[in-house]
């Protein structure tokens, strides 16, 4: 008698993989269809768990307490730490021995954080480090947390977004702290401060940044570049086009994203305009900007598609793709002409694809 194909365990991870995308609930139902379900139901269910109350915290760590041999099915952990995920919670989380962690994120308003993030950073198996805070205070704390980062650790993302003009109410960490943790890729994401980037260079310790090849930032302005070997960069993701960004340093840059909304052309064409004869750069990508900021408007389209149909860019790049909707593909004929207009539905932007592109490093 032939296998039932709902029997084929390739067949049932590419099932799950699709089912996964409606939620927990989907995939605690397919573990109970049938006894071959229940292994690589757990192993999507449980791959990576985000948090955002105690309840379903507390539920994972019962789990987890009562069946330990589910401990290396989980990867990634995201915790957003808030009035309904208290500390204690996180705490016991951080109990477990999670072998197979390689990726930490955490989320938080006002809080502080939980002692247990501690152990969670330590861990051997971590790569890639995510802390997003709203305001400088809750950030300061975060650097004891940073501070114990294992030194597996190669992606590191940071983002405040409330800094004050007055530095001194809070802590920040010993400058002479051994440099031991060497990055690969950083992104970073900093309030508009005058003090933004002494204070972001002063919270990136332990972090060694000196050979980084992938950068992604938000602003240009409220950057410490002095602590980045811009020569280096292979991949540049630039989120807000607000300012110009000098590219002349770049000289190893091979892929460049540019987010671009309404009313950004000026700053655009002046940071390409930075790019040197003869540069090495194989693809520019400009793209659609994140959900809730207001796209270029039909005359911005064009001006861009004539603007780049004449530049030197297309002379020395392999590839400019002009990442907006299917909808706007008449709004860049010279570009449509010359095959460089491409939409792709499944092309990721924003933090997804940033994190699908470090994980090529």
């Amino acid at each position: 008698m032939a296998q039932n194909p709902l029997e084929v365990a390739e067949l049932l991870h590419h099932i799950l993989n699709f089912v996964a995308t409606g939620g927990p609930a989907d995939l605690a139902a397919c573990a109970l269809v049938a006894r071959c379900w229940v292994d690589p139901a757990q192993r999507s269910l449980l791959r990576a768990p985000y948090f955002s109350s105690s309840l379903m915290a507390t539920r994972l760590h019962r789990t987890l307490a009562s069946y330990p041999h589910l401990v290396p099915l989980v990867h990634e952990l995201s915790f957003r730490i808030d009035v309904d995920l208290s500390s204690t919670t996180v705490d016991l989380l951080s109990t477990h021995a999670f072998t197979n962690l390689t990726s930490i994120t955490t989320s938080t308003r006002h809080t502080y954080p939980p002692q247990g993030l501690r152990r969670i950073f330590t861990l051997p198996s971590l790569r890639h480090v995510a802390v997003y805070c709203m305001d400088q205070s809750t950030f300061a704390s975060f650097t004891h947390v940073l501070k114990s980062c294992s030194p597996s650790v190669q992606h590191v993302e940071i983002s405040c977004e409330k800094w004050t003009s007055n530095p001194r109410p809070f802590s920040v960490p010993n400058t002479h702290t051994e440099v031991y943790v060497k990055l690969k890729s950083a992104s970073l994401s900093v309030g508009k401060s005058a003090l933004a980037p002494w204070l972001t260079a002063l919270h990136l310790y332990p972090f060694d940044l000196s050979d980084i090849r992938a950068l992604r930032i938000d602003r240009g302005t409220f950057i410490p570049w002095n602590l980045i070997p811009k020569s280096k960069i292979r991949f540049f993701c630039i989120e807000n086009m607000d300012d110009l960004v000098d590219l002349s340093e770049f000289t190893s840059l091979q892929f460049l994203q540019i987010n671009i909304k309404t009313d950004e052309l000026p700053q655009l064409f002046a940071t390409l305009a930075t790019l040197r004869p003869g540069h090495g750069t194989n693809t520019i990508v400009l793209s659609e900007p994140d959900y809730g900021q207001k796209p270029l408007s039909e005359r911005e389209c064009r001006e861009l598609d004539s603007h780049l149909s004449s530049s030197h860019l297309l002379s020395n790049v392999s590839a400019i793709a002009v990442q907006f909707s299917e909808n706007h593909k008449t709004l860049f004929p010279s570009l449509v002409a010359r095959g460089v207009f491409r939409y792709d539905p499944e092309w990721m932007t924003g933090r997804q694809g940033w994190l699908e592109l470090v994980n090529r490093l």
